[in-house]
């Protein structure tokens, strides 16, 4: 007997290029957060990044006054069948405004081609999310005083993705973490302020992603550590 697809709990993160952005005069950030209820998603967390978008960089607190204006990275968490509902519905809030990102992996592949639609006729994964590209989620966990031939370590890494075409590339200060050696490093009073973790998210089409990560593992081999995984992405 197949695993009902509600049986899953899944993340999408949704990446805005300005935190300012409204639609019908309201932040178009909480209008998301409204439709999440509406389709009764678990929950969303809503963090401020600086990064790219599409090749142009984004707004970031060393470089605006405004800092509504900053880049969000929403995370969505919720059923299956929900964030499916969710994602179908608001993507056209996002037209040149940002990026909707959903984890493709084989486990929903399975589960999802496995579910009858209401006509009885299968459906397909590629009819999941038909507008989705196909590509690679890159995430690179590194410490923010880290250096590579003069630079931040986060920059290099930045700039090698934004270079080859990735579609969003984001940075996130994290609170805590572990850096060099396995100690653990926190934001505090008694902490400089750039020894915190960073976190690094860029996502593109496999053949850009690919032709990056060479680079990518060039410039973070000693000073931080990398995950890759398959994702779908829209961006209109």
């Amino acid at each position: 007997m197949p695993v009902s697809a509600d049986a899953f709990k899944v993340n999408a993160i949704c990446g805005l290029r300005n935190g300012a952005e409204a639609v019908g005069g309201r932040l178009l950030y909480a209008n998301l957060v409204e439709l999440m209820h509406q389709y009764s998603l678990t929950g969303v967390t809503c963090m401020h990044s600086f990064g790219c978008y599409r090749g142009d960089f984004l707004r970031h607190k060393d470089s605006e006054i405004g800092s509504n204006e900053l880049a969000l990275s929403l995370l969505f968490s919720g059923d299956f069948s929900d964030m499916w509902s969710f994602i179908r519905n608001t993507t056209g809030l996002l037209r040149g405004r940002g990026v909707m990102i959903v984890h493709k992996g084989d486990e929903l592949k399975d589960v999802f081609s496995a579910q009858e639609s209401v006509d009885g006729v299968p459906w397909t994964y590629s009819e999941l999310y038909p507008d989705f590209s196909e590509g690679l989620k890159v995430e690179v966990y590194v410490m923010e005083s880290r250096q590579s031939d003069g630079l931040p370590v986060y920059q290099r890494i930045v700039e090698a993705m934004r270079s080859k075409g990735a579609v969003w590339v984001s940075v996130t200060r994290a609170v805590e973490g572990f850096g060099m050696a396995r100690s653990s490093k926190k934001t505090g009073w008694f902490w400089k302020r750039n020894e915190v973790p960073l976190i690094v998210t860029a996502v593109g089409n496999r053949s850009v992603v690919n032709e990056a990560l060479q680079e990518v593992r060039r410039i973070s081999q000693f000073d931080g550590h990398m995950t890759v995984q398959p994702v779908s992405w829209y961006a209109p």
